[in-house]
């Protein structure tokens, strides 16, 4: 009886792919598809490599674009800050002071300077010049205008009425919580019956 070893197939690796030959030793009879142990880790260390340089590409990218991002809102910031000093050149003289030190027309400029930082489409004002000195309520109300040219809905609630009214397009009368009178401002503050009741006059 012969041994099994009589029976093997004898292989050569040729290009790492396993050839399996007849037992007289002639031609290749069919080559593997099968990838072996060391293609197969070949191939994911490749894939994986790949999928790295990926990743890494598009970190790179996302850092770019977040950076870029960061310097133009600072750059925009900065153009803020330099806007409201500009309309507020007393704030510029205090830049380093705490709000709380500040007299009140100070505080005011300030409020109306960090509302203006946001670029509002609307601004609401309640009272700006109450407690102010006459320069600083010239000066409140000389921004507010400045705002208005500038594109920005104001809604203004005064009781200085009649620098108010100057100001406006619209005004309405409130008493204790209901609109009694509303109308072109202009008209209003021409009005004898508005000026007598609500101007003082």
């Amino acid at each position: 009886m012969s041994s099994s070893k009589e029976h093997e197939i004898p292989v050569k690796v040729v290009d790492r792919r396993w050839w399996a030959r007849g037992e007289d030793g002639g031609e290749p009879a069919e080559r593997s598809t099968k990838p072996t142990y060391v293609e197969e880790l070949e191939r994911q260390v490749a894939e994986k490599d790949r999928i790295a340089q990926e990743y890494i590409a598009k970190y790179r990218q996302a850092a770019s674009e977040f950076e870029e991002s960061r310097l133009r809102l600072r750059r925009e910031i900065s153009k803020d800050i330099d806007r409201v000093f500009a309309t507020f050149p007393r704030l510029k003289e205090r830049a380093t002071q705490l709000a709380g030190t500040m007299s009140g027309g100070e505080q005011q400029m300030l409020a109306m300077g960090r509302a203006l930082m946001a670029r509002p489409k609307v601004l609401l004002l309640d009272e700006p010049s109450m407690g102010l000195s006459p320069i600083m309520v010239d000066k409140i109300f000389e921004v507010v205008k400045q705002v208005y040219d500038q594109g920005v809905t104001v809604l203004l609630v005064e009781q200085n009425a009649s620098r108010a009214l100057q100001l406006a397009d619209r005004g309405y009368v409130m008493e204790s919580g209901l609109i009694t009178m509303s109308g072109d401002a202009k008209v209003m503050l021409s009005d004898p019956k508005v000026r007598a009741a609500y101007l003082g006059e």
